[in-house]
């Protein structure tokens, strides 16, 4: 295969009923000197299937199929495999705007960009709507990483990227499914940026289909998976000297999480009681209130679904 100047990663797990939607998207884009890998995670459906026969009839194609790693064990099969000097990734249930890709490749060649973030449409049965960026502009790596905790919502998939950032102290290691681990990712991938752009140009669809956490309305994660990693989180701030300044941000990001996303809390659990400990006066009012509700587990749980209830199936947010 010739070296194209651009990687498209996609992870595919059981994804038959999207995933041809997700390949054209690609193939009709207006960059096309591109190379695309689709990582077959050991799907049980017709997806391997599927990506096999898009790989006969485009050369640019190329099919790695193993077994079940998670989809960040498969985004980095894709990264260890790729051959261009920039890589970008699709879910394999999303598509990208047809001009995505000249877009992103335009802005990082041009400004000498490490890493670009753009905006995205987040389409839903009932709706659709644009999620912007607050600013646009070029920040450091130490910025982006406080970016990050503050948004906590820039998917790993609207962003486009210089192959050679994605040392291996960047993937999570071992076989352990990390709750939304994307956020984590990037702010490990911030230690080796030097020039991010933000960019509010929409350069991914991204579907809210029926088994994602926004369409279920429900709280799923375990809190020892949240655990190891606000561990893995605090260690890398604190190598890089950016704990101290962000230990706001993250206090928010871990009341957040437990609030919003566990469904079982402990109280009995050191990290849970200093979490509960923290001393919010000076925070935002909802962190405050979500912090008082994690002494009631039980409480707690019953307004949050009431609340993904309402913002998700009755306003269709």
């Amino acid at each position: 295969m010739d070296e194209r100047a651009v990687s498209v990663i996609i992870p595919v797990y059981n994804k038959e009923e999207y995933l041809k939607r997700c390949v054209d998207s690609i193939l009709t884009q207006t960059f096309q000197d591109i190379e695309i890998i689709l990582v077959d995670d050991e799907s049980t459906d017709k997806s391997g299937i599927i990506a096999d026969e898009y790989a006969i009839r485009d050369k640019r194609i190329r099919v790695i199929h193993q077994k079940n790693k998670g989809d960040v064990g498969a985004r980095r099969t894709g990264v260890e495999v790729a051959t261009s000097q920039y890589i970008t990734f699709i879910d394999a249930d999303d598509s990208f705007p047809q001009d995505a890709i000249e877009k992103l490749y335009t802005y990082c060649v041009e400004n000498q960009l490490d890493i670009v973030f753009g905006a995205y449409r987040r389409i839903k049965p009932q709706r659709e709507f644009p999620v912007f960026h607050p600013f646009s502009g070029i920040i450091s790596g130490d910025e982006l990483a406080a970016y990050l905790m503050d948004l906590k919502s820039i998917c790993l998939s609207s962003s486009f990227s210089k192959r050679s950032l994605w040392h291996d102290d960047v993937f999570l290691g071992g076989d352990i499914k990390y709750p939304t681990a994307d956020v984590l990712v990037n702010i490990k991938l911030s230690k080796y940026v030097h020039r991010a752009g933000i960019i509010n140009d929409i350069v991914y669809n991204y579907y809210c289909v029926s088994d994602s956490l926004s369409m279920r309305g429900s709280l799923t994660s375990r809190q020892d998976l949240w655990k190891p990693y606000f561990e893995m989180l605090k260690t890398n701030l604190k190598e890089r000297g950016l704990y101290a300044a962000n230990e706001r941000r993250f206090h928010i990001l871990e009341i957040e999480r437990l609030a919003f996303y566990v469904k079982e809390i402990d109280k009995t659990d050191n990290w849970v009681r200093q979490v509960i400990k923290y001393d919010t006066t000076e925070y935002p009012f909802k962190i405050r209130v979500l912090q008082f509700l994690i002494r009631f587990p039980r409480l707690r749980y019953i307004l949050i679904k009431m609340n993904r209830y309402i913002k998700y199936k009755l306003l269709g947010r």
